[in-house]
This record gives C-alpha cells, sequence and structure tokens, in this order.
C-alpha cells in the first residue's frame, strides 16, 4: 500500500532497486510491474507517471495534504479498532495512502 511517483518513466531510470539477495542482489526495475513480478511485493502500490505530482498539494513548500483529487485518496486498508483509534480515523473504514488523512470519505 505505497504510492509512486515519478515525472516521466525516465526519470529515475529505475523505478527501484532491491536487493534480493544471490545473484539478483541490487537489481533495478522500471516500473512497479515489473518489480512486483519479480519479487511478489508492492501488489497493492500505486504507481503514477504524470509531469505534475497528482498527490499532494505542494510538496515544493511542504504541504503534504492529499489534493482533492489524488489518486492515493481511498488506496489504503481499513484498519483494526485500536490502530484506528490511535490516529483518530474511524475503524473498518478505508483510509488514504500517507500519513495526513484527507477530508474526503469514500463509502465501502
Amino acid at each position: 500500500y505505497n504510492a509512486y511517483y515519478r515525472p516521466a518513466v525516465a526519470e529515475p531510470v529505475n523505478f527501484v532497486t532491491w536487493g534480493l539477495g544471490g545473484s539478483q542482489c541490487s537489481q533495478g526495475f522500471r516500473t512497479l510491474a515489473s518489480f512486483v513480478s519479480a519479487t511478489g511485493l508492492e501488489s497493492n502500490g500505486l504507481e503514477v507517471t504524470n509531469s505534475t505530482d497528482p498527490f499532494f498539494v505542494s510538496a515544493e513548500t511542504n504541504d503534504y495534504r492529499l489534493k482533492l483529487d489524488s489518486p492515493a485518496i481511498g488506496r489504503g486498508e481499513a484498519l483494526p479498532a485500536d490502530i484506528a483509534h490511535a490516529i483518530g480515523v474511524l475503524s473498518g473504514r478505508v483510509v488514504d495512502l500517507g500519513a495526513l488523512q484527507s477530508q474526503v470519505f469514500i463509502a465501502n
């Protein structure tokens, strides 16, 4: 349940470099799909390649609130009651990706 953004497919060249061990140590992957295929990890991840950051209001000024139309809204997993209570969200309700929750509510 992680989200990844980059402005173009070639920036950076590798989407992720992952230490897999053995002969695959520090293998580079150009896309999230290739990483998932090789490792089985991040199957719930979200990759966005776009000229403008689709997630945050203004990362340049450290405003990491989600934009109203952010693809990260409602992409998380419903949290158990104890964790939801600790961070101030409703239990059993899908949350947003990221630390700051938007004020947009997705019906379950």
